[in-house]
């Protein structure tokens, strides 16, 4: 008998990195959204994006895009490693940087910086430099990296699939470790220990394992909590293969289901497969989240609904396209977002159903294949 739990896409071992030509075309195409926002220089700060854009994978650094020169500037402790990474030059850090603006970004004088992430403390320093004697014009920008990661190539999608397809087999061998008397906390644990020894990498954010009426919370951070007979178990995970991302929900029932329980999940399982097959390039986040959103109304359960829908994933875990009520950006192919339609009712419980997938011309192709429908574990 076929374990319902098992994925049914084999899990690939094979450590896929981009190629130097796509780091290439990733700087030719930030060079390029600079231009045309009357720029010549940008200061990337933001760790997923200098990742991004060269292939760094340390916990501290700064790239600097001038007019003809990139460098990535990095402390003692990075030195050897960045090497073996990066094929951009490599700048050891002496001293201040706001010392060395001039160098780093030579001929610059319009320079872009990420307002989303750049802090005023280091913009104040950096106002301070360039020691050519010439001011440097420094320009917040809004997603200066992102606007460019939100729209995936190829490789990039494989990569996106293939840690979708490692996490859903870590799923089905946790949701087979859950049963009555453990906590929360082990299964966590347990998928934790799963995720490092097939990865090497830190999960990108806290397993969520909620049972019973911790089901309401929709980031039910696993607890101490024991796990009892007849409870329903929101169980999200997520991990990150080599750089790139994959996150999941499912929620099981321990040993029996009772028919609200029943009936709840199977409207938004409705709620999952309605919108997985409605969304479109050129609609709206917020007409994607109408779709879950209206099958959910339609079952008077549209209240319990309080999240957007979706959220993009790839280097980080959250990233643009937002589906979500007040998202106004288009979909446009290539882009890969979670679909995560959700019910929480205090005192009660709650259920989510997560897939992720890219968006084609002719739809969503979803990734995961593991049995949405209500498990009794």
């Amino acid at each position: 008998m076929t374990n319902p739990l098992a994925s049914s896409v084999a899990t690939s071992g094979e450590q896929l990195s981009p190629s130097d030509s796509i780091y290439g075309s990733r700087i030719a195409k930030l060079r390029a959204s600079l231009t045309a926002s009357n720029c010549d220089s940008a200061v990337v700060s933001h760790l997923p994006n200098i990742r991004y854009l060269t292939g760094f994978t340390g916990s501290a650094g700064f790239f600097f895009l001038g007019p003809e020169t990139e460098h990535l500037v990095v402390d003692f402790r990075y030195v050897e490693q960045a090497a073996q990474q990066c094929r951009c030059k490599i700048t050891k850090r002496e001293g201040p940087l706001e010392k060395q603006l001039a160098a780093f970004l030579l001929g610059g004088r319009r320079c872009a910086v990420e307002a989303n992430h750049m802090t005023l403390t280091a913009m104040d320093k950096f106002r301070s430099g360039g020691s050519d004697g010439t001011p440097i014009e420094w320009i917040p920008r809004s997603g200066l990296v992102e606007s460019i990661r939100i729209v995936k190539d190829e490789s990039e999608i494989d990569r996106l699939r293939a840690a979708a397809a490692l996490l859903e087999d870590l799923m089905g061998r946790t949701l087979e470790f859950i049963r009555p008397g453990i906590t929360e906390l082990d299964a966590a644990l347990h998928f934790e220990l799963l995720a490092r020894r097939a990865t090497g990498r830190p999960l990108p954010f806290e397993p969520i394992v909620a049972s019973g009426s911790r089901g309401a919370l929709p980031h039910g951070i696993a607890s101490k909590k024991v796990i009892e007979k007849g409870e329903l178990v929101v169980v999200d995970i997520g991990l990150d293969l080599d750089g790139y991302v994959a996150d999941m929900t499912r929620t099981v029932a321990v040993q029996s289901a009772d028919d609200r329980q029943r009936e709840i999940h199977e409207a938004v399982h409705l709620a999952n497969r309605t919108a997985a097959k409605g969304i479109r390039p050129g609609i709206s986040g917020q007409e994607a989240h109408m779709i879950a959103l209206g099958v959910l109304d339609s079952r008077e359960l549209g209240k319990y609904f309080g999240h957007g829908l979706g959220h993009g994933i790839g280097v980080e875990i959250h990233e643009d396209p937002r589906l979500a009520p007040l998202s106004e950006e288009k979909l446009l192919p290539g882009m890969v977002f979670t679909i995560e339609p959700g019910v929480y009712i205090p005192g009660w419980g709650g259920v989510r159903i997560e897939d992720a997938g890219v968006l084609r011309d002719d739809g969503v192709d979803i990734f995961n294949r593991m049995e949405r429908s209500l498990v009794v574990v």
